[in-house]
């Protein structure tokens, strides 16, 4: 790949059956009750996203020098693993960015349930240092404010502990879908899940012995449907996409119902067909859905639409600042982005200028890069720079944006 990557659509037109990889997100809670089980629950057709295959190593090899690389969940999800492995000894670490993101929720949290975990730079952050042992389980308080990966990471383990475990988030949950996703495939996994009136429990059961197969992944799907939304012509086929209820960005259906786009159901997956309407203004709460929110920014800003979007607190703390990374590549073709802290987006597209070429900063994030490729249906020509990020979770991503119809140019620096 060069180091940029010119994006070219002369006839705004796409024809797109692409190869959705399977849900990163389902395929790293399944490597983790692979682990737990023993062996018994089975991932079926894993995603290849770079996150997947960093845990996939740990999980199955345990590495005394393991490395999550930019993943917040490989970090999050590793560490309860490793932390909870009896006879363990080793160093869990990953990229500069990860280094920077919080963990001490976790951290601590682990800790008080026997862990043995030492931080080697700062207090609270990777990388760490870890001495395995059996954990108690019992009863936990935690702050689920940050990241619903912290109490996702802790529940996955909790088969393994004699008491199980029972948490207390002490505020509203972060990201509740991806928490629920969690309690779901361990009741599918034979795990004892009880949700009671403050609390979520999760104790030892019978596990099933049996293969989990992966879903096709809605986050990779919405780059689809945001293509959808800006072209001028096109079909798009998502084969082996379905509607489960299972991820949390299934909600990028409904939301591009607004933005002209209307999804099909049929015996292939979803097949997305464009209608001549769409919203004239939109809203949007990112607080279930988060990582749909860049997609959903860059094609209001495509479609000329102003639109406001609130939930978006994880959003300052993930692989980069996204709200300062859309306000400040928007900005370069005349996109108005107002930001309120880290609670509120407000989008005035109304002075936008199409006639350039957009270059594209993506600040090692992969869905920077996917987010903003489909302005290449209204921006003369857009240039994604590093596109190897997308290898994190959709790593065929621009095979098939070529496929779709979209021409590519390479740039020097």
């Amino acid at each position: 790949m060069p180091e940029t990557l010119e994006l070219v659509s002369a006839t705004r037109q796409i024809q797109a059956i692409p190869r959705l990889p399977g849900s990163k997100s389902i395929s790293n809670r399944l490597l983790m009750l692979e682990a737990v089980s023993g062996g018994a629950i089975r991932p079926g057709s894993l995603s290849e996203a770079d996150d997947t295959q960093r845990l996939l190593k740990i999980c199955r090899e345990l590495p005394a020098n393991a490395e999550a690389g930019h993943g917040g969940t490989t970090f999050r999800f590793a560490l309860a693993l490793l932390a909870s492995t009896p006879g363990y000894q080793g160093r869990l670490g990953g990229s500069v960015r990860l280094n920077e993101r919080p963990q001490a929720s976790l951290i601590e949290a682990l800790r008080s349930l026997g862990a043995d975990i030492r931080c080697l730079q700062n207090e609270g952050f990777a990388p760490v240092s870890i001495q395995g042992k059996a954990l108690h389980g019992g009863q936990l308080h935690i702050d689920a404010t940050v990241s619903s990966q912290f109490l996702s990471a802790l529940l996955l383990i909790a088969p393994r502990m004699h008491k199980g475990l029972e948490l207390f988030p002490t505020a509203e949950i972060v990201s509740p879908g991806y928490l629920e996703m969690t309690l779901r495939l361990l009741e599918q996994s034979g795990a004892i899940v009880e949700r009671r009136e403050s609390s979520i429990y999760v104790g030892p059961g019978e596990w099933k012995n049996t293969t989990i197969e992966v879903e096709r992944d809605w986050s990779s799907a919405s780059y689809w449907y945001a293509f959808m939304a800006l072209c001028s012509k096109g079909s798009v086929l998502l084969e082996g996409l379905h509607f489960s209820g299972l991820q949390p960005d299934e909600a990028c259906a409904e939301a591009f119902r607004s933005l002209g786009v209307n999804s099909e159901p049929c015996p292939e997956g979803i097949r997305l067909r464009r209608t001549e309407r769409h919203a004239t203004h939109f809203k949007w709460d990112g607080s279930e859905s988060p990582d749909i929110v860049q997609t959903l920014v860059c094609v209001c800003a495509g479609l000329g639409i102003q639109a406001e979007f609130t939930g978006l607190k994880t959003l300052r703390i993930k692989e980069t600042d996204r709200l300062a990374a859309l306000q400040n590549e928007l900005r370069k073709i005349k996109v108005g982005v107002e930001l309120e802290g880290d609670h509120r987006l407000l989008l005035n597209p109304s002075q936008a200028d199409y006639s350039r070429t957009l270059i594209a900063e993506t600040y090692n994030d992969h869905r920077m890069a996917m987010a903003f490729a489909p302005l290449v249906l209204r921006c003369y020509r857009v240039a994604i720079r590093n596109p190897e990020v997308v290898n994190k979770s959709y790593p065929g991503f621009w095979r098939d944006v070529r496929e779709a119809g979209v021409q590519f140019a390479e740039l020097e620096g």
